[in-house]
């Protein structure tokens, strides 16, 4: 009985997280100056309303940078090297550096791009 009601709660906030992702995917393609922009970021596989958000708000749509390289860095996609003293065997990570919302946007697009 009381899995059953888990299951049955569980299918209503998976109806409303969708219903909720609609409505927000609706708003950002609606007729105003970031629609452009969000339909190009939800055309990428695995980037969702949320995500395109999230993007959009801490980029204020791209409009802080000059550069593709600015908006990457920013984003924490461009490689750093790690070199202690004199060795130079570091090797190139990425991560570890830029916006903190924007790096646990890019692992939740990876969620978003799971098939169910």
């Amino acid at each position: 009985m009381v899995e059953a009601r888990v299951l049955e709660l569980n299918n209503v906030i998976k109806a409303q997280i969708e219903a909720l992702e609609e409505e927000i995917e609706t708003l950002l393609l609606a007729d105003h100056e970031w629609a452009q922009s969000a339909k190009y970021l939800m055309s990428i596989t695995g980037v969702k309303a949320i995500t395109t958000g999230w993007i959009q708000v801490a980029t204020l749509n791209f409009q802080t940078f000059d550069t593709p390289e600015q908006a990457s860095s920013f984003a924490g996609l461009v490689p750093r090297k790690r070199q202690s003293g004199t060795s130079l065997n570091g090797q190139s990570k990425i991560g570890f550096a830029g916006h903190p919302r924007l790096a646990s946007c890019h692992v939740y697009g990876c969620y978003e791009r799971r098939p169910e």
